[in-house]
């Protein structure tokens, strides 16, 4: 069985929309989180893959929005201050552009929205294991948000350990190839396309970046391991 992993989309539902347009109709889809943050309509994106019932996983956006966007006071007009410990470390990170999505065209801030958001983000999986679906090898896909195969045999041992580098880690450094799995990821921007090496594969290719060489939006199909991109549209 085929699934369909899509890179980190940032804000950027109307590359988003059109990328999907060009994905086969009839395979299952998975994100590897950072819906948020950047681009212009992360809202939208939400509310999208909300009500489409699509397989996410968290990523250190959505873990941001959901440990600091609690030190952000939003008021209905959209105005927000951030006197309290650490509102500023997601808002410098592209939660001010995140914020902005959530105002009506009259200005008013849709507090409810982001607040369901807000919950349906500190309940996604850290990882999405798919058994059922092997490459040629054997190996299972596992989609998270940064590499866990160096921690994967870990997961139930140390969850804190897990955690942190499914969604913050980027050391590539020293990864196992023999834990039967292949893990598909985002996280850390590729330029020139997705990288595919034996036990992984990086599918961030940087959507939101389109100023700094960047701007394309990837999709992966395991196993058969074709790519389908997305120029930045937003």
């Amino acid at each position: 069985m085929s699934r369909i992993i899509i890179g980190d989309i940032h804000g950027c539902f109307e590359t988003f929309k059109a990328l999907l347009a060009k994905l086969p109709k009839d395979i299952p889809i998975t994100l590897v989180g950072d819906l948020i943050d950047r681009g212009p309509l992360s809202a939208q994106v939400v509310d999208y893959v909300i009500a489409n019932n699509i397989d996410c996983v968290m990523g250190n956006h959505e873990d941001m929005l959901v440990c600091y966007g609690q030190d952000v006071d939003v008021n209905d007009r959209g105005q927000y201050i951030t006197n309290r410990p650490y509102g500023d470390m997601w808002l410098t990170n592209g939660g001010h552009i995140t914020l902005k999505s959530y105002y009506t065209e009259e200005g008013k801030f849709r507090m409810s929205k982001y607040s369901r958001h807000k919950d349906w983000m500190a309940n996604l999986p850290v990882f999405l294991e798919y058994t059922e679906t092997k490459d040629e090898k054997g190996n299972y896909l596992v989609v998270s948000h940064s590499v866990v195969l160096d921690v994967w045999q870990n997961r139930t041992k140390n969850e804190k350990q897990f955690n942190d580098a499914a969604l913050w880690g980027r050391d590539f450094s020293s990864l196992p190839n023999n834990t039967g799995i292949y893990n598909v990821i985002g996280h850390t921007p590729q330029q020139g396309g997705a990288n595919i090496t034996n036990v992984y594969s990086n599918v961030d290719t940087g959507a939101c970046f389109k100023d700094i060489g960047y701007g394309t939006l990837t999709a992966l199909q395991f196993p058969e391991m074709t790519i389908f991109e997305q120029e930045n549209i937003d």
